[in-house]
């Protein structure tokens, strides 16, 4: 069972490590409106505050 743990955890990093995946956009690129609802209930519109000339930073994060 340890083998196989070792093996799957070394071939885990081989593939993160030899990918490029990326959370941000590229330069330039715009990142597609979205519509949500915040912990309140009031709807949040992402292009209302960048039309408005704000900067948008969005935090998803999750706690297992």
């Amino acid at each position: 069972m340890k083998k196989i743990l070792l093996i799957t955890l070394i071939a885990t990093s081989l593939v993160l490590m030899f990918t490029q995946g990326k959370a941000q956009l590229a330069d330039g690129a715009y990142c597609p409106n979205f519509i949500m609802k915040d912990i309140s209930g009031n709807t949040q519109n992402l292009y209302s505050y960048t039309n408005a000339g704000k900067a948008v930073i969005v935090d998803i994060s999750a706690v297992w």
